[in-house]
């Protein structure tokens, strides 16, 4: 029996949803992001790349690829390897490429300041062998090739403690 003027009570609103579930997640992810950016940028640090500058590598490692590019007679890699603002010496190199019968690093890379070294090289070509000396400098954080010269020339490598003598 029902009253007049009288009606039933809505339903109770339905309960809201509990949410503990997408608050551990979205916490959780906040977690890992913060763990990956650390590690990411500042130790190890594996998201920066690798030290280009390397000075133990670097200059050794395109002394060392100069040669393997007279060696092959690549002019594309020696191309590669040059410096933007690299002297004709190169150039003129690089086109003379196809004459080198071989090439071979000629001691140690010398440093002459933290952003250059230089290294000699022993080139065979059309039956005589001379040094010539290659100055290797950062350029955009990477190692090039700038100029070659005659081993002979005052531009050869010396320590710093070596004179020139007369």
């Amino acid at each position: 029996m029902t009253y007049p003027g009288w009606q039933y009570a809505p339903p109770p609103p339905p309960p809201k949803p509990k949410r503990t579930g997408l608050w551990v997640g979205l916490t959780f992810a906040a977690a890992v992001l913060l763990a990956l950016l650390i590690t990411g940028f500042v130790a190890p640090g594996f998201f920066l790349g690798k030290n280009k500058l390397d000075p133990a590598a670097g200059p050794s490692k395109t002394a060392q690829e100069i040669v393997d590019g007279l060696n092959h007679q690549d002019k594309a890699s020696l191309t590669g390897l040059k410096c933007a603002d690299a002297v004709s010496n190169v150039d003129s190199a690089v086109r003379a490429v196809d004459k080198v019968d071989s090439a071979s690093v000629d001691g140690a890379v010398v440093k002459v300041s933290e952003t250059e070294y230089r290294s000699t090289m022993q080139v065979s070509s059309q039956g005589s062998t001379n040094p010539f000396v290659n100055t290797i400098v950062s350029e955009n954080e990477h190692w090039c090739w700038k100029n070659i010269s005659n081993g002979d020339s005052s531009d050869s490598p010396r320590s710093p403690t070596t004179t020139k003598s007369a």
